[in-house]
């Protein structure tokens, strides 16, 4: 590609960071802060006449006729909508689940870990992505932020999921040391650093995976007037801008600016075993998507 050079990874990837193949480096690329960049759509759309209702749940949908009428707010409130788009992130399949929605999506654990501050680290070095041994390096500030896809299938129940997410913890390996015990030995060869830093933090979030680990995007069939925004597969801040940009596309009736049937919802009407949410084999099937993801 234009503007894409090659290097060997010693000169692409960051001092602490070693490999004997090749790499490609993408000088233009980044990461961007979630809450930042989410703070900044939230100012652009007020600034176009959106209103955006914070820190109020909603209780139930509305419908007549195979159509969404609007939603009830936990406050009691009801807002009429000509449109409703579900993007309620892990907590959509539940949610959808009583409308007789079968969302084919499942939260999978996402998790990474920080290392105290390094020297060594550079805050504006490169961020690292190795396919071949399933991982990621990057910096945060004068630490090292590290994660792995390892080959558990750590998936929960999308009825279990709290208000708080931040409360939640996976059953299986609450802690991550399995996980990085099965990559140790690899991530020491990527990174001798490793055995000199110490671990600071361990975090895992919830990421909403698809049998494909592309995001459920369009509209639905059951309701003419209703659209799906979700299981982003750990990719919804990279996709977030053109998943915008889709939906709004799709509601307004224009052509969409990429084919937008490869991110139907009805993809998976065939799809063995059956696309259910609540079916912990199909459940277990999603998470394979993860453990066996070998891109960025």
């Amino acid at each position: 590609m234009a503007g894409h050079q090659r290097y060997s990874a010693a000169a692409a990837l960051a001092d602490a960071i070693t490999a004997d193949s090749s790499a490609l480096y993408y000088p233009d690329d980044g990461h961007a802060d979630p809450y930042t960049l989410a703070q900044l759509y939230a100012r652009s759309a007020r600034a176009a006449g959106a209103q955006i209702i914070a820190h109020c749940a909603v209780s139930r949908l509305e419908s007549q006729g195979g159509t969404f009428t609007g939603v009830y707010l936990a406050s009691g409130e009801f807002i009429r909508a000509d449109s409703v788009v579900l993007a309620a992130g892990p907590w959509s399949a539940a949610l959808a689940y009583d409308y007789d929605i079968a969302l084919a999506m499942a939260p999978v654990r996402s998790h990474y870990w920080i290392t105290n501050n390094q020297p060594q680290v550079d805050a504006n070095q490169p961020m690292a992505i190795i396919p071949s041994a399933k991982a990621y390096f990057r910096s945060e500030q004068s630490a090292l932020l590290f994660g792995v896809r390892d080959s558990q299938c750590c998936v929960a129940d999308p009825r279990a999921l709290p208000h708080d997410i931040h409360s939640f913890h996976f059953a299986e390996d609450a802690n991550g040391w399995l996980a990085l015990e099965e990559h140790w030995h690899n991530l020491l060869a990527l990174c001798p650093l490793l055995e000199q830093a110490q671990l600071s933090h361990y975090l895992s979030g919830v990421s909403s995976y698809t049998p494909d680990g592309k995001p459920l995007l369009g509209r639905l069939e059951q309701y003419s007037n209703a659209f799906v925004a979700t299981g982003c597969s750990g990719a919804g801040i990279a996709f977030s801008g053109g998943i915008g940009r889709l939906l709004s596309e799709q509601i307004l009736g224009k052509p969409t600016f990429v084919a937008a049937e490869e991110f139907s919802p009805a993809r998976f009407a065939t799809l063995q075993p059956p696309a259910d949410p609540m079916s912990a084999e199909f459940r277990l099937h999603c998470a394979r998507a993860r453990s066996g993801k070998s891109t960025g």
